[in-house]
């Protein structure tokens, strides 16, 4: 305000808005399952495991990465070698001469 001297002072503070953008959010994934059964017993099967998705990315924040992963399991060949027991006694000869 002004004075009987003078003119009145200039606002000494200004406010601007700041901010507006919202701050980003990255995504959240909950702990890898454990692998599952594999699918075969031999030749080759599959494990996958999973995990969720607990938070979205919002607002330009880091995506997600992959919710299930795979490995293969039980690779080995199903062909096993052959097994023989100990040879028997002999039988008695089919001649007598």
């Amino acid at each position: 305000r002004g004075n009987k001297w003078g003119s009145a002072c200039p606002v000494l503070n200004y406010t601007a808005t700041c901010n507006q953008v919202k701050c980003p959010i990255d995504c959240k994934l909950s702990a890898w399952s454990s692998f599952s059964k594999c699918t075969k017993e031999c030749d080759g099967g599959v494990q996958t495991r999973t995990r969720m998705q607990l938070q979205k990315p919002k607002y330009g924040g880091q995506s997600c990465d992959a919710l299930q992963e795979s490995r293969a399991c039980n690779t080995g060949s199903c062909d096993r070698d052959c097994q023989l027991s100990e040879w028997s006694d002999f039988t008695q000869c089919t001649k007598v001469c």
